[in-house]
C-alpha cells in the first residue's frame, strides 16, 4: 500500500506539473508557408476563391479520394461552404466556409473540425513581379484547453508539410492555366519615328502563308528592278504596310526604304506600278518578334492589348519590317519588327504620312 501511495503521489505531481506548465504555454498556434507562382494574382484568386476547386490543390484529397463532400452557399466567395466526411483519421470530418474574400488579395475561411475544435485559414496573394507571392496560413486558439496547448507545440511540424504540398499543387495548377506567349520573344516599346522615303507596290493576297510569301516576293522584285533602273540604294529593311486583313484576304503596300532620289526618279515613281511615298512619322508602338511568321498575328494582338491597357488610340495603319534575311535565317530565329501608330497620351496627335 505504501508503494502504491508513492506511485499515486508521483503521478499526481507529474499531472500537476503538466498542468502548471500548460498554463504558461501559448494559447494559440500559427502555421504558414509561402510560394512564388508565375501567374498574376487574379488568376490565383480565381482558384482559391472557389471551394469547388479546393480538391484540385488540397494536400488531403489524395489521402482519401473516397471521402464524401457536400457543397452549399454561392458558387464562390463569402458564404460558399464545403463539408467533408472521411474514415481516414488524417482527413476526418469537418467543414470549411469562406468568411472574407478580397479580390486578388485574400481569401479567409473558417474551419470546423467538430469535436476536435475549429480554426481559421487564410490565403494571402501579393504581386511579385509579373507573378504572385502566395502565403497560406492557419491560426488556432486553444483558450483554457491545456491538451490543445501541448498539441499546438507540434502544429507547425504536423501541418506545415501539408501546406507546402498544397501550395506546390496550387502553383502547378495556376501556372498550367497561363496562356501561351504571343511569340518566342516580343518586347514592346513606345517610339517616335521620322519619315523615310520608300518605293512601294500595292497588292493583295489570300491569307494562305505561301500565297503571302509569293505576293511579297513578286512585289519586292518589281521594286528592286525600279531601284536598279533609277540608281536608288536601299536604306533599310523591307516592310509591308497593312491596308486590310480580313476574311477576303490581305491588302498591303510592300515597300523598301530608299536613298538617292532625283527629279527623274521622282517622275518615274508617279507613272508605273512602283510608286514613291514615305513612312509614318510620329508616335508608335514597336514590338520585336523573334520566331516563325505564323505567330505574327499574336504579336499584333499583343500590341493591341498594350494599346488598350495604356489607353492609347490608333493613329494609322500598322506595318512590319523584316529585319532578318528569310533565305539565310532559320524560321525560329527570324526577327520582325512590328509597328502600330498611336496618338501620344499627353500630346497632340502626330502627323501620319503613310505611303499613298
Amino acid at each position: 500500500m505504501k508503494v502504491l501511495k508513492l506511485v499515486l503521489v508521483a503521478v499526481a505531481a507529474v499531472v500537476l506539473l503538466l498542468v502548471l506548465l500548460g498554463l504558461f504555454l501559448p494559447s494559440s498556434a500559427h502555421v504558414e508557408r509561402s510560394v512564388s507562382i508565375t501567374a498574376p494574382p487574379a488568376q490565383v484568386y480565381e482558384i482559391v476563391n472557389d471551394l469547388h476547386r479546393f480538391n484540385d490543390w488540397s494536400p488531403w484529397f489524395e489521402k482519401d479520394p473516397r471521402a464524401r463532400y457536400t457543397y452549399g452557399g454561392p458558387e464562390n466567395g463569402v458564404g460558399s461552404k464545403v463539408e467533408w466526411s472521411s474514415t481516414v483519421s488524417s482527413v476526418g470530418t469537418g467543414s470549411q466556409e469562406i468568411v472574407e474574400s478580397v479580390p486578388n488579395q485574400r481569401v479567409r475561411t473558417k474551419l470546423d473540425f467538430g469535436g476536435s475544435g475549429d480554426a481559421q485559414a487564410e490565403v494571402l496573394i501579393a504581386p511579385d513581379g509579373a507573378g504572385s507571392r502566395v502565403t497560406w496560413a492557419l491560426d488556432t486558439k486553444f483558450g483554457r484547453n491545456l491538451i490543445g496547448r501541448y498539441f499546438g507545440l507540434a502544429m507547425d511540424s504536423m501541418v506545415g508539410p501539408d501546406y507546402e504540398q498544397g501550395l506546390g499543387k496550387l502553383k502547378a495548377l495556376a501556372e498550367a492555366a497561363l496562356p501561351p506567349p504571343a511569340a518566342e520573344a516580343f518586347d514592346i516599346t513606345e517610339v517616335d519615328l521620322q519619315p523615310r522615303d520608300i518605293a512601294y507596290v500595292e497588292g493583295t493576297s489570300s491569307l494562305d502563308p505561301a500565297a503571302i510569301a509569293n505576293a511579297l516576293a513578286a512585289a519586292y522584285a518589281q521594286i528592286d528592278a525600279f531601284m536598279h533602273v533609277n540608281a536608288l540604294t536601299q536604306k533599310g529593311a523591307p516592310l509591308a504596310i497593312n491596308r486590310f486583313y480580313d476574311e477576303s484576304g490581305w491588302g498591303f503596300q510592300a515597300g523598301i526604304p530608299i536613298a538617292g532620289l532625283t527629279d527623274k526618279s521622282r517622275g518615274a515613281g508617279t507613272t508605273g506600278i512602283v510608286k514613291l511615298g514615305h513612312t509614318y512619322a510620329g508616335h508608335a508602338l514597336k514590338g520585336v518578334h523573334i520566331g516563325d511568321n505564323s505567330t505574327l498575328p499574336d504579336a499584333y494582338r499583343a500590341l493591341e492589348d498594350y494599346m488598350v491597357a495604356k489607353g492609347l488610340d490608333s493613329n494609322g495603319s500598322s506595318w512590319e519590317e523584316y529585319a532578318s534575311d528569310p533565305v539565310t535565317t532559320p524560321p525560329e530565329k527570324r526577327q520582325t519588327e512590328v509597328f502600330m501608330p498611336v496618338k501620344p497620351a499627353t500630346a497632340a496627335p502626330a502627323s501620319a504620312g503613310a505611303a499613298h
